[in-house]
């Protein structure tokens, strides 16, 4: 039987985390492969405008008040760098489960084209990266000159326990190939609409 892998999507933030893998492990899909990713620097600086009506349906709300966060939330993402690299997870996609992740991640990525040459292993498919749209840099940018934007506690603190868990320098490659928040972190909680599956 033939493989129904069609490529591999680079995980170097959440999606390096099996249990976001949107779908339970498959028989007919291999595992993840742990590796590097040259010419790519991971930053903390992707945001969304959390008060925006395009959200309703996932949003952030204050862990203590209990209210929706006014400003932006931020996430992590990657930018091509020379002389950089990033450590992660390639992780296998068919077709169904390529869409969901474009679905999931367009709000504030692109697909990259096949970048599997600059990766550490040779994976015989190509090799895709979701890289932040100039308007989630943008968005980050703008939080940060006005005080209004912050890096949820719990998202920076399960990122580093993947990696902690993905190889015995995972944790240590994770920090040297990633500069501190240059936001605040702040304790919210992830609210999502009945029947939200996160895509």
């Amino acid at each position: 039987m033939s493989s129904p892998v069609v490529g591999y999507v680079f995980g170097y933030g959440s999606l390096a985390d099996p249990s976001d893998w949107l779908i339970a492990p498959r028989s007919d899909l291999p595992n993840g492969v742990y590796g590097t990713l040259d010419g790519f620097c991971r930053h903390w600086d992707v945001a969304l405008r959390n008060d925006d009506s395009i959200h309703d349906h996932k949003y952030y709300r204050d862990a203590d008040s209990g209210e929706r966060v006014e400003g932006f939330v931020a996430t992590l993402g990657v930018q091509r760098e020379t002389g950089r690299s990033c450590n992660g997870v390639a992780v296998p996609v068919d077709s169904d489960l390529l869409a969901k992740f474009d679905k999931r991640e367009g709000l504030l990525y692109d697909r990259s084209e096949d970048v599997s040459a600059s990766f550490s292993e040779p994976l015989g498919k190509p090799l895709w990266v979701y890289v932040p749209r100039q308007g989630a840099l943008d968005a980050f940018e703008k939080g940060l000159s006005t005080h209004s934007v912050w890096l949820p506690v719990d998202y920076y603190e399960r990122v580093r326990d993947v990696f902690s868990r993905l190889d015995e320098r995972g944790l240590q490659q994770f920090e040297e190939s990633t500069p501190e928040p240059r936001c605040p972190l702040r304790r919210l909680e992830l609210h999502r609409a009945p029947g939200e599956l996160g895509i």
